[in-house]
C-alpha cells in the first residue's frame, strides 16, 4: 500500500496520523507546498518537522517529473489546500485513482467585503476542482460546515465524509477531580475572532455569581495586551491567568489540570484542534457552534455543550448548567468527552477507517468516514 499526502506543511496536528499512515503502509510520503513552515507558527510552539522526518518534503519544480510519477503510482492520495498546482494531480483524474480531498469550510464569516469574496471562491474553487470533483473523489469534510459550502457549489455531491484533525492523545489514566476550584482553560491566538474576551467575561459573570472558578489563557496576538488591562481594571487577577505562547508539550499539561474548556471562535474558525486535545484530558468542553470541529465532537449535554455562538447570554446559560451539576455527573461528562476522542476522533481510529474505506468502501455510523450531512449554520 503506498500512500501520498500532500499539504501546506507539516504540523504536531497532521503527524500522528500521518506516523499511523506510514506504520500501515509500504510507503508514505508527505509533500508540503510551502518551503517553510510559517514563522508566526514557529513563535507560537510549532515545530519544523522537515528536518525531523525523512518522509517529508517539499514540493519543488524541478523534481514535478518524478513527483507525478509517485502521485500517479500511489493507491491512496490525500490532499488538502487548493493552492497546489494542477499538472500535479493530471495524470492521477485521467486514470480515476482515488483522491481524497480534506478541507476545511469555504465561506467564512469575516467583514462587510465577505460576500464579494465568497463569490470569487465559488469562481476559483470550481474552476480548479470541478474536473477532481466528477472523477474518483471524495470530500474529507474537516468542518461540520464543509459540506454545506462546497454542495452549494456543486461539488463532491454525495461524496462528503466527516473527517477533522487528529493530534496526539494521551491513552493513560487520567480522572479529574471537581471537588474543589472549578478550572477552565482557553488556548489559541489573541486575535478578534477567537474572541479570548469573550473567555474572559464569561468567568467574571461566573465569579459574581459566586461560583468558585478560574480561567487560564494560553496563546498571544494582537489582543492579549487588551484582556489583561481589562482583568486588571475589573480586579480580576486572582481569578484570571495568562500564559504565552509555549510549546506544544506543556500545553498538554494544562489540559490535564484543568476541569473545562472554553472554545469561543467564531465561524472562522475551520476546525479547532485544541477541542480534540481539551476532550482527550477529560475537559468538559463548552464550546461555540460556530467553530468547525464543534459539532462533529459534541453530543450537547453527554459529552460537553454548545453554545450559540451569537449569544452571550446562552454561553452563561450553558456554564451554569455544568456548573450546577453533582459533581458525580461532571465525572461522568468528563469520561464521555475523553471516550469521544479515545473510542471514534483519534488518529489510530482515522487511519484503520480511511484504508478500510479505500479497499472496502465501508462507511461508518459516525466519527471519521461516516456520512457528512449539510449542517445549517443556524441552531
Amino acid at each position: 500500500m503506498k500512500i501520498v499526502f500532500i499539504s501546506n506543511f507539516m504540523n504536531h496536528h497532521q503527524l500522528p496520523l500521518c506516523l499511523e499512515l506510514k506504520k500501515n503502509s509500504s510507503s508514505f510520503t508527505f509533500f508540503q507546498t510551502d518551503e517553510f513552515v510559517p514563522n508566526e507558527r514557529i513563535k507560537m510552539g510549532y515545530d519544523d518537522y522537515l528536518t525531523k522526518y525523512d518522509f517529508v518534503k517539499v514540493i519543488k519544480k524541478s523534481e514535478y517529473s518524478l513527483i507525478i510519477k509517485e502521485i500517479d503510482e500511489a493507491d491512496i492520495l490525500i490532499v488538502g489546500g487548493t493552492n497546489i498546482d494542477k499538472k500535479l494531480l493530471k495524470e492521477r483524474i485521467k486514470n480515476k485513482k482515488i483522491i481524497y480531498r480534506y478541507s476545511e469550510r469555504v465561506f467564512k464569516h469575516s467583514n462587510i467585503k465577505t460576500p464579494i469574496k465568497n463569490i470569487l471562491k465559488k469562481i476559483y474553487y470550481k474552476f480548479k476542482l470541478t474536473r477532481e470533483s466528477n472523477s474518483n473523489s471524495f470530500l474529507l469534510c474537516s468542518s461540520a460546515y464543509t459540506a454545506l459550502d462546497y454542495n452549494k457549489m456543486g461539488l463532491y455531491k454525495k461524496k462528503y465524509l466527516k473527517w477533522g484533525y487528529f493530534p496526539y492523545v494521551d491513552d493513560s489514566g487520567i480522572t479529574k477531580s471537581f471537588d474543589n476550584q472549578i478550572k477552565f482553560l482557553w488556548v489559541g491566538r489573541f486575535i478578534s475572532w477567537k474572541r479570548p474576551l469573550m473567555a474572559i467575561k464569561a468567568i467574571e459573570n461566573l465569579v459574581k455569581n459566586g461560583f468558585n472558578v478560574s480561567l487560564c489563557l494560553i496563546g498571544n496576538g494582537d489582543l492579549v495586551e487588551e484582556c489583561k488591562e481589562y482583568t486588571i481594571k475589573n480586579n480580576l487577577q486572582n481569578f484570571i491567568s495568562f500564559v504565552g505562547n509555549i510549546h506544544h508539550s506543556e500545553v498538554l499539561e494544562y489540559y490535564k489540570e484543568a476541569n473545562a474548556f472554553l472554545f469561543t471562535s467564531d465561524f472562522n474558525e475551520g476546525w479547532g484542534a485544541v477541542l480534540n486535545e481539551a476532550m482527550g484530558m477529560g475537559c468538559i468542553p463548552i464550546a461555540s457552534h460556530a467553530a468547525g470541529s464543534t459539532r462533529f465532537l459534541i453530543d450537547n449535554g453527554k459529552n460537553g455543550y454548545i453554545f450559540n455562538s451569537d449569544s452571550k447570554e446562552d454561553l452563561n446559560n450553558k456554564l451554569f448548567q455544568f456548573l450546577e451539576k453533582e459533581n458525580k455527573d461532571k465525572l461522568i461528562m468528563s469520561k464521555e468527552a475523553r471516550n469521544t476522542i479515545l473510542k471514534n476522533w483519534n488518529y489510530r481510529e482515522a487511519a484503520n477507517r480511511l484504508l478500510d474505506f479505500s479497499a472496502e468502501k465501508n462507511i461508518y455510523e459516525n466519527g471519521p468516514i461516516s456520512r457528512a450531512e449539510l449542517i445549517k449554520e443556524k441552531i
